[in-house]
């Protein structure tokens, strides 16, 4: 959910940032480019974040329930 929701935030905040660029809004030459390498590398880590996660989670979720020790034999000791 995270990284759907920072997906679209990057989207958004990449499509403003790049038509006040071409409005003549933006001021400093080479501030567009830099704003939009950050906005997509954000949006790439936070989607390898959640995709991370994800596992993280498919694990912990697999793993609860399970004993702590498989036993691979099984010895009886006989009282005499």
């Amino acid at each position: 959910m995270v990284g759907l929701v920072g997906t679209v935030v990057t989207t958004v905040v990449s499509v403003v940032v790049f038509v006040a660029w071409l409005v003549g809004k933006v001021e400093p030459l080479g501030s567009t480019p830099l704003m939009l390498v950050m906005l997509f590398s954000t949006f790439l880590l936070t989607s390898g974040l959640a995709v991370v996660g994800s596992y993280v989670w498919r694990t912990y979720e697999n793993s609860k329930g399970r004993p702590g020790v498989i036993a691979m034999r099984h010895h009886e000791l006989n009282d005499f």
